[in-house]
C-alpha cells in the first residue's frame, strides 16, 4: 500500500509538471513573431504580424488582441517610455499600454494616393509605425513605413527625414525607418530602407552617412549600439552591403563569409552579457560574432534557426529569438522551443 501511494504521488507530480510546462508555451501566430522586447520589470513582450501581442512573465504567456483593447493586431515594434508604459507600433499609429488599459496615440497621416504606393508597392503603408524610441530627455521618436520620422514632444509632432533617400517613380521620397537607437553620448541614429543610409542627430542637426562615407550600402534595415559605444549597422544585403561597425571615426565593413555569415541580409543585432553579437537574418541562419569570426548558431542537437527577426536577452541572461517559424529560448546550454505542439 505504501509503494502504491508513492507511485500515485509521483504520477500526480508528473501530471502537474506537464501541465506547468504546457502553460509556458504559446501557439505560433499565423505569420509568426516580428519583434521582441524586455521591459524595465524584466517582463518579455513579443509582437506578431496580425495576431496581437504576447506577454511572458516567466511563468506563462498572456495574449492581447483588439478584443482586449489593443488598437491594432499588426505589431511592428515594441518600446517602453519613462513612465513604464508599453508602446506598440502598429498599422494604426502607437498603442500605449499602462499594463491595465490600452490607449491610442495617432500619428499625422500621410497621403497614400500616389501611384507608387497604389500600384507599385501597395503593401507599403507610410502611416505604419516601424520603430519607436524615447530618448533620455523623454522625447519620443517614431519611425514610419514611408513618411520618415516624427518627433513627439509636449503633445506636438515634428517631421524629419521625409525628404531623404531615393526619388521613386512618382517623383516623391518615401523614407522607411525601421530602426532608431540612442548611443552612449545621447545622439539619436536613424536607419533608412529608402537608400538614405543612416542619419545621426546630435540634438541640433543631422549628419548623414552613406557609401561615400564608408557605409557598405545605403539600403539599411537595423542598427545597434554596443557597450563600447560602437554603432553596428545591418543592411538589406541585396547589393554590396553587409554589416558595418562605426567607432566614431571610421567604418569597418564585414561581408558574407564562409564561417557562418553566408548572406549580407541582417534584420536584427544584439550584444549579450559576454560581448558576443547575435545577428538575425531573413536569409542566413542565426549567427554569432565574437569580434573575430562569425559562427552559425546550432543547438546541442545540431539544429539551425532561419528567418530570425529579433534576438533579445532576458533578465536571467537567456537568449530569446524568433521569427516566422517559431520562438525559442537558449539558456546557454539548451535551446527550448516555446511553441505548443499537438
Amino acid at each position: 500500500m505504501k509503494n502504491y501511494s508513492v507511485l500515485l504521488l509521483l504520477f500526480l507530480l508528473l501530471l502537474s509538471c506537464k501541465g506547468q510546462d504546457k502553460s509556458m508555451l504559446v501557439e505560433l501566430p499565423e505569420a509568426g513573431f516580428g519583434c521582441g522586447f524586455k521591459d524595465s520589470k524584466g517582463v518579455m513582450w513579443f509582437g506578431s504580424r496580425g495576431n496581437g501581442v504576447y506577454k511572458y512573465d516567466g511563468r506563462s504567456f498572456i495574449h492581447y488582441t483588439e478584443e482586449d483593447g489593443l488598437t491594432d493586431n499588426n505589431i511592428s515594434c515594441i518600446a517602453e517610455d519613462g513612465d513604464g508604459n508599453l508602446l506598440f507600433g502598429t498599422s494604426n499609429g502607437i498603442c500605449r499600454f499602462d499594463r491595465i488599459t490600452f490607449s491610442h496615440l495617432a500619428i499625422p497621416q500621410s497621403d497614400t494616393s500616389s501611384f507608387w504606393l497604389d500600384k507599385v508597392y501597395p503593401i507599403v503603408n507610410p502611416n505604419q509605425v516601424m520603430s519607436i524610441l524615447e530618448d533620455k530627455n523623454q522625447v519620443l521618436w517614431i519611425g514610419t513605413n514611408g513618411a520618415g520620422v516624427y518627433r513627439y514632444h509636449n503633445n506636438e509632432f515634428s517631421q524629419y527625414l521625409s525628404k531623404v533617400g531615393k526619388v521613386y517613380e512618382d517623383s516623391l521620397q518615401h523614407n522607411i525607418v525601421l530602426s532608431i537607437i540612442e548611443d552612449l553620448s545621447g545622439n539619436i541614429w536613424f536607419t533608412s530602407l529608402s537608400h538614405a543610409g543612416v542619419s545621426k542627430f546630435d540634438g541640433e542637426s543631422f549628419t548623414h552617412f552613406k557609401t561615400e562615407d564608408g557605409l557598405s550600402d545605403n539600403f539599411v534595415r537595423t542598427s545597434y549600439c554596443d557597450r563600447a559605444g560602437n554603432i553596428w549597422i545591418g543592411t538589406h544585403g541585396n547589393r554590396k552591403g553587409g554589416i558595418d561597425r562605426y567607432d566614431g571615426e571610421t567604418f569597418t565593413n564585414y561581408w558574407k563569409t564562409d564561417d557562418g555569415f553566408s548572406h549580407n541580409n541582417v534584420l536584427s543585432i544584439m550584444e549579450d552579457r559576454a560581448g558576443t553579437l547575435w545577428m538575425g537574418s531573413g536569409v542566413t541562419n542565426l549567427t554569432t560574432f565574437d569580434g573575430k569570426r562569425f559562427k552559425e548558431f546550432r543547438s546541442s542537437e545540431g539544429h539551425v534557426y532561419g528567418r530570425i527577426f529579433f534576438v533579445v536577452e532576458d533578465a536571467a541572461h537567456n537568449i530569446w529569438f524568433g521569427g516566422h517559424e517559431g520562438l525559442w529560448k537558449f539558456d546557454g546550454k539548451t535551446v527550448f522551443s516555446m511553441i505548443a505542439t499537438d
